[in-house]
């Protein structure tokens, strides 16, 4: 779902002629980076069990366990959603 998502705003960056081509290369960079680090942590954890059906409040836990152990995925997505916001994406 993450993957598609990451590849239908791709494809929208790649149909904008109006980005200058340093800054296209640039988003579709962050973009590949996005796309591993997701990769690299939804790989299933032995050590966790299969969850049907979290609660806001434990959403709220698994973001503040996300943002403490991987700052940069963070990091990278809220600067990824700036520059597409402020590009009208």
């Amino acid at each position: 779902m993450i993957e598609e998502r990451i590849q239908n705003i791709e494809a929208k960056i790649q149909s904008i002629e109006s980005i200058p081509a340093e800054t296209k290369a640039e988003l579709l960079a962050m973009l590949g980076d996005l796309k591993s680090d997701v990769t690299a942590i939804a790989k299933p954890r032995s050590e966790e069990p299969e969850r049907a059906g979290e609660t806001m409040s434990e959403l709220s836990s698994s973001v503040q366990v996300l943002e403490a152990e991987h700052p940069h995925i963070v990091q990278l997505v809220n600067r990824l959603a700036n520059i597409l916001s402020n590009m009208g994406i």
